[in-house]
């Protein structure tokens, strides 16, 4: 006869842990994200009620976690937008579980970096209070705090849930940490660190394969155009709006063998992502200035540059280049 053991927790399989954690994360970020919408709140002219939303984030949060760290966080709520500053965690990605019984699941998973907000990792508590899960805690631990550890797979598979399909062609140590070496067809290339997956675009030369590396020149680095070279200023303003001295949409004619610097200036508080099109330009050589890319044309015919600031496709600043 099989003995019963009076006591013991039951576990719960893992695809179901993933399911009450995702999901109570998930209905959080709904909650403010639907009443910022709809009470228009901001912490500048009409800060969030809490009479109102504290009861509806009863319905996914503890009574301890809901009237502190969120109350907390809701007083610095500025707009709807401010939802997505909780985290992003995807535990399809990666999933570690630390305690599992029927009252408490307590787990971790990632946050990968990205424009706007550092890579971590997320510690979640959930609890059953009055029959149902309901989240305790989340916590942020910095990768200065612990090492992320990402794999290359890890990586992967996040990329392809953001749209991106990068291929690694290259892994280096940059004191002492391992970095992933990804490109995006020949013009782009992205470095990302496994300890925090803090990422770079301007990748050094000699960590990229021979093939994809940008000869480098012996002429003395200037800052003035030479001849035969034309000039692109572009600026990043503190609204992430970029300008340039060619118009948006606009048209810059050059002949082949021509050179373009395209140089950055004025603030360097946001990040663009620059895409040269194949077709007419390539990549030339080094300018010895780490705010300016120099883009040689090659044959006739069209080229678009496009400027992303932010990575963000619904800001993008294109400029047709038309070799002749």
């Amino acid at each position: 006869m099989p003995i019963k053991l009076a006591g013991v927790p039951k576990s719960l399989p893992k695809t179901e842990v993933k399911k009450i954690v995702s999901g109570l994360l998930e209905n959080i970020k709904k909650t403010f994200r639907d009443s910022g919408e709809r009470y228009n709140w901001s912490n500048l002219d009409n800060p969030v009620d809490y009479d109102i939303l504290g009861p509806d984030l009863l319905r996914y949060a503890s009574q301890r976690y809901t009237y502190n760290e969120l109350k907390d966080f809701a007083e610095e709520y500025d707009c709807s937008c401010d939802a997505y500053s909780l985290p992003n965690t995807d535990l399809d990605i990666r999933i570690k579980i630390i305690e599992n019984t029927n009252k408490k699941i307590v787990v971790s998973g990632i946050d990968f970096a990205d424009e706007l907000f550092g890579g971590g990792t997320i510690y979640f508590t959930v609890v059953k209070e009055n029959g149902k899960w309901v989240m305790d805690t989340i916590n942020n631990v910095s990768p200065e705090e612990e090492d992320m550890k990402v794999t290359w797979k890890e990586y992967h598979a996040y990329e392809k849930k953001m749209g991106e399909t990068g291929t690694l062609v290259n892994e280096v140590t940059d004191k002492g940490r391992k970095v992933y070496v990804i490109t995006y067809g020949d013009l782009v290339h992205k470095a990302v660190y496994a300890y925090s997956t803090a990422f770079i675009y301007d990748v050094p030369n000699e960590w990229l394969p021979k093939e994809l590396r940008i000869p480098d020149s012996c002429d003395e680095p200037t800052d003035e155009p030479s001849t035969g070279e034309k000039l692109i200023e572009y600026q990043i303003s503190p609204e992430a709006e970029l300008t340039a001295n060619i118009p948006k949409n606009g048209t810059l004619r050059v002949k082949v063998g021509e050179t373009i610097k395209v140089k950055r200036t004025g603030s360097m508080e946001f990040y663009a992502r620059i895409l040269l099109s194949s077709g007419v330009g390539e990549w030339g050589k080094k300018t010895g200035d780490e705010n300016s890319l120099i883009i040689k044309a090659v044959k006739p015919g069209t080229s678009t540059l496009s400027f992303l600031p932010l990575n963000d496709l619904e800001l993008e600043y294109a400029i047709t280049i038309k070799v002749e």
